[in-house]
């Protein structure tokens, strides 16, 4: 195959077109450069396996050393600003969470002072439970301690009413006695019977 070597035109769509014709329809030069240059490389690539002219690589001018530092200043800055905006932004971030930190610390030493009431309130009511145990068991004891002492109460109330029951029937007893003898001690005469009469 052979290559072709024209760089003042080149085939479009199997017509040969030149860089004024790109130009005169109105595209800018660089752009009407780029085209032809593209077109040079399908054209090229069509004869060959290894074209002279790459598609994908523009013609590039040298760049200068001031060019080339203001680049990378320009880079840098914009590097010293995204930097510094997420420095801020951590910095806010750190301060939002020490003050929940804080927040979040106040609140978990309310909750541990509330444990410990309530730790104190079972212990006391766990104490009550033991002594409520104790009396419970000491309740046992009273209740048959009670009933004795009841029946017993009850016991000395009969034998007490029966004694008193008892001299309440010896005093009637003896003041009906009494009553008895003082009234044969005083019997009038008996009568005397009466006289016949005729």
């Amino acid at each position: 195959m052979s290559k072709s070597k024209s760089s003042a035109s080149c085939m479009v769509w199997g017509k040969k077109m030149s860089q004024s014709d790109f130009t005169d329809a109105g595209l800018p030069d660089s752009w009407a450069k780029n085209l032809q240059r593209l077109q040079k490389a399908e054209l090229d690539s069509q004869l060959d396996d290894k074209p002279e002219v790459k598609a994908d690589t523009a013609v590039m001018n040298d760049i200068t050393r001031e060019e080339f530092n203001a680049k990378l200043e320009t880079i840098e800055a914009r590097m010293d600003a995204r930097v510094e905006s997420v420095s801020s932004k951590i910095d806010a971030f750190l301060a939002t969470q020490s003050a929940v930190q804080v927040e979040r610390d106040k609140a978990q030493t309310e909750r541990d002072r509330r444990f410990e009431m309530l730790a104190e309130r079972a212990t006391e009511a766990a104490k009550g439970a033991e002594e409520a145990a104790k009396q419970a068991a000491t309740v046992k004891s009273n209740y048959w301690a009670a009933v004795v002492v009841q029946l017993l109460a009850v016991v000395a109330i009969l034998v007490g009413a029966y004694y008193a029951n008892q001299a309440n029937v010896l005093g009637a007893m003896q003041t009906t006695m009494s009553a008895f003898q003082a009234g044969k001690a005083e019997t009038p005469p008996p009568p005397s019977a009466p006289a016949p009469t005729k």
